[in-house]
C-alpha cells in the first residue's frame, strides 16, 4: 500500500519557470491568473523601459538641435549687430539722396513749366 496516484491521473500542476500550469495529457490548459498578471506587468515594464529609451534618444537629438541652432542664431545676431552701424549709415545716405533727388525733380518740373 504505497503512495497512490491522484484521482485524476492526467491532470497535474507543474511549475515552469516559477509559473504554475495546468496540464492535461501533456497539453497546457491555461496559466494561473497571478502568472498572467505577472507576465502582463513584465511586458508593461519592458514597454515603459523601451519608451524611456526612445524618449531619451529624442531628447538628446532635440538638445543637439537646440545647441546647434542656438550657436547659429547667436552668430547670426552678432553678425547683424556688427552690420547695424553700416546699415544705419547707408539708410541716412539713402534718405539724403532721396531728398536731393526730390529737390532736383521739383526744380526740373518748375523749369519745364516755365
Amino acid at each position: 500500500a504505497g503512495a497512490r496516484c491522484p484521482r485524476w491521473p492526467l491532470l497535474g500542476l507543474f511549475l515552469v519557470l516559477g509559473r504554475p500550469l495546468a496540464v492535461v495529457g501533456g497539453t497546457r490548459l491555461s496559466r494561473s491568473p497571478i502568472s498572467r498578471v505577472i507576465r502582463l506587468l513584465n511586458k508593461l515594464e519592458q514597454k515603459v523601459v523601451d519608451d524611456g529609451k526612445k524618449e531619451d534618444e529624442e531628447f538628446d537629438r532635440f538638445m543637439c538641435y537646440c545647441k546647434t541652432n542656438a550657436r547659429k542664431l547667436s552668430k547670426s545676431i552678432a553678425d547683424a549687430q556688427a552690420k547695424l552701424p553700416s546699415l544705419q549709415s547707408t539708410i541716412k545716405e539713402g534718405v539724403a539722396e532721396l531728398q536731393r533727388l526730390k529737390g532736383e525733380n521739383a526744380e526740373a518740373k518748375r523749369d519745364l513749366a516755365s
